[in-house]
């Protein structure tokens, strides 16, 4: 999104947010803009515009990645040599575990390759009565 260059613009778009209840699960500021990943990304644009923000919606994938030396390399090569495009790509990584957002060219021939790096899910808690 295109929001002015201004003290606290990203103050209140966060605070917007969070009225309206939407989490902020991960963002990217920068001189060029803001960047917000969310769940709820169509009311996010929405809320945003009326602050008087610019903003589009763009669908991105998440990936897990291990935090280590050449595992972005390889995800990116492995697309690149699927011949698919990153429009947008940011991430960050934490605690053993790099969270990637990617947005794809082509879908079909990327879906394979993202899938490769799901994560098994855990198992879910269970209880037991006496």
């Amino acid at each position: 999104m295109e929001a002015p260059d201004r003290t606290g613009i990203l103050a209140r778009i966060a605070r917007a947010l969070a009225k309206s209840g939407i989490n902020v699960e991960g963002f990217v500021a920068d001189a060029s803009g803001i960047q917000i990943v969310s769940h709820q990304g169509d009311l996010a644009a929405s809320i945003v515009r009326s602050l008087g923000c610019r903003c589009g919606v763009t669908y991105v994938q998440e990936i897990r990645l291990p935090d280590q030396p050449g595992a972005l390399a390889e995800l990116c090569e492995r697309l690149a040599n699927a011949g698919v495009n990153l429009p947008t790509a940011f991430g960050a990584g934490t605690g053993g575990t790099a969270r990637v957002y990617l947005s794809v060219s082509d879908v079909r021939r990327a879906g394979p390759i993202i899938a490769s790096y799901a994560q098994p899910a855990s198992p879910a808690p269970s209880s037991s009565g006496a």
